[in-house]
């Protein structure tokens, strides 16, 4: 384990990010038929897990994270309508550790709400599998360094700036905070990641048409699974409304050279911050996989809504269990929110 006062560099995408707005907590939540655990041992577990996953302790101190203490479980009443007891508010990076764990009263869920400058979503299944069963294991943190060696076209982002994707079209009057949604989904078969890209693109289509709001763009930004060991990155995908989603996603997945900004960002990056709207996606998809999590029945996966659009979808299955395909909107309401979900399921179908 990393001694008190040790340290770690922290990667360049937390510390010259322009999107200073954004609160960046990525949420799982993992859900039992029955009991699922003990908040007590829970804590035990959290305690330890620093000797492997330093980061569950650290605290971001200039350019490096420095290693203290882990968090302190929350427990709350109620069954898992957990959305109202998730703390979602931003992260005190520099004077508490940038994970959070909740757990209902009845121990039948645990939620973690991490930072995402910490932790991907891989990251977390690692740390909510280490809390369940006490094998501790090391979550994977920012450390990809699979870029390519040729100079990376500078085009497509030229293009997002003169050419702005079009935003889910927004509830109308604004809702007062994020909303998350999650429900049943099938999912098998293969391309599942393409599947879901595809279905979540056709709903937004058919959303803004509705609302008589433009919808002739559409920018997609695919998660993707850490490449040689490295952590999870993603892929950007550009189209024009009709164009086929299904191959335009393979291909990009099938590029084993990870964004050079999620590599290495600059300084000067932060200048970024009044066009970012203009370079903003118009969703995010991001798929665990099928995950071995012992006793868990469901898995609520949250990304991270963001930008002009600012919404984002998420798809986990507990092996033996359910899957499910969630929302993460910020400027939907939840009537809007839950039928944009619905609409996308029936699209998987």
């Amino acid at each position: 384990m990393e001694d008190a006062g040790s340290t770690i560099p922290a990667h360049p995408f937390a510390l010259n990010h322009p999107d200073r707005h954004t609160a960046w907590v990525v949420v799982l939540v993992a859900r039992g038929e029955d009991r699922l655990v003990d908040p007590g041992l829970v804590q035990d577990r959290l305690d330890l897990l620093p000797t492997v996953s330093p980061l569950v302790a650290g605290r971001l101190r200039g350019g490096h994270w420095s290693i203290d203490t882990p968090p302190v479980v929350e427990v709350v009443p109620g069954p898992v309508e957990f959305q109202p007891a998730l703390p979602l508010h931003p992260f005190d990076l520099a004077g508490e550790a940038p994970l959070r764990v909740v757990i209902g009263g009845d121990g039948t869920w645990l939620a973690l709400c991490a930072h995402h400058f910490a932790f991907d979503g891989l990251g977390m299944v690692s740390v909510l599998r280490s809390l369940l069963t006490g094998h501790l294991e090391r979550a994977s943190v920012y450390t990809a360094t699979s870029v390519s060696s040729q100079p990376e076209s500078r085009w497509p982002l030229f293009r997002r700036l003169v050419r702005p994707v079009d935003p889910v079209a927004p509830s109308r009057p604004s809702p007062s905070g994020e909303v998350l949604e999650s429900q049943p989904v099938e999912l098998s078969g293969k391309r599942i990641t393409a599947r879901l890209a595809d279905a979540c693109s056709r709903a937004v289509v058919a959303h803004n048409r509705a609302r008589g709001e433009r919808i002739d763009r559409i920018g997609i930004t695919a998660a993707v699974g850490g490449v040689g060991g490295d952590s999870a990155t993603y892929r950007r995908i550009d189209l024009d409304v009709g164009d086929p989603v299904l191959s335009a996603v393979d291909a990009a997945l099938a590029v084993e050279e990870v964004p050079r900004d999620a590599v290495s960002v600059p300084r000067a990056a932060r200048l970024l911050a009044p066009v970012l709207g203009r370079l903003s996606d118009t969703i995010l998809v991001s798929n665990l996989g099928r995950l071995d999590l012992v006793g868990v029945h469901r898995v609520d996966f949250f990304p991270v809504a963001r930008g002009r659009s600012a919404v984002a979808f998420g798809a986990a299955s507990a092996r033996g269990g359910e899957s499910t395909l969630s929302i993460r909107a910020r400027r939907l309401d939840r009537h809007d929110a839950r039928s944009l979900l619905e609409r996308a399921i029936a699209e998987m179908a």
